[in-house]
């Protein structure tokens, strides 16, 4: 259920110092200043949320798709961490480009032709470090880097049809 509310900017005041919110949920407040500048709550972190100056906000935040780049960046780096750790695996580190774009659906093969219009796409570029690594093991980090949590959501089909909408990932070793 959708509810709507209008609250005074006291009000706003008040919600922002005492703000509780349970595990696992967000509780985003637009701020009622500015355009789009929105304060976003978690159990256990505050954060805010914006668009550049360029799309008309003030900049005072990550934009929704840098957070949305950051989650599935961030999860990918954790999985490979998770799995080297594991399994005795020598890396030193990990990092993960992500750029996102939209492409012609039907210029992106089998699946994407059902779709119409445009397609969502995560470019995610991953350079493992280790004097280390051998091809093995780069091979093994990168076929986990596809299975984090973050990347299987996007991958979804349900997922895609939920957001009207189909995501491409691409994922490279650099």
């Amino acid at each position: 259920m959708i509810r709507i509310r209008q609250p005074t900017t006291q009000c706003l005041r008040r919600f922002a110092s005492n703000v509780s919110v349970p595990k696992g949920t967000v509780r985003v407040v637009d701020r009622g200043t500015g355009n789009f500048t929105n304060d976003v709550y978690t159990a256990n972190h505050h954060f805010v949320v914006d668009e550049p100056a360029k799309m008309g906000g003030d900049d005072l935040g990550p934009a929704p798709y840098e957070l949305l780049l950051s989650s599935l960046g961030a999860c990918t780096s954790m999985m490979i961490r998770l799995y080297a750790r594991q399994n005795s695996v020598p890396l030193d580190s990990v990092e993960v480009t992500l750029k996102h774009g939209r492409k012609r659906a039907q210029d992106l093969g089998d699946r994407a032709v059902k779709q119409s219009g445009h397609v969502d796409v995560f470019n995610v570029d991953v350079q493992l470090h280790g004097d280390q690594l051998t091809t093995e093991h780069k091979a093994a980090l990168m076929k986990i880097a596809n299975s984090c949590p973050v990347h299987q959501t996007l991958n979804n089909e349900n997922f895609g049809r939920c957001a009207s909408s189909f995501v491409n990932i691409e994922t490279n070793e650099i």
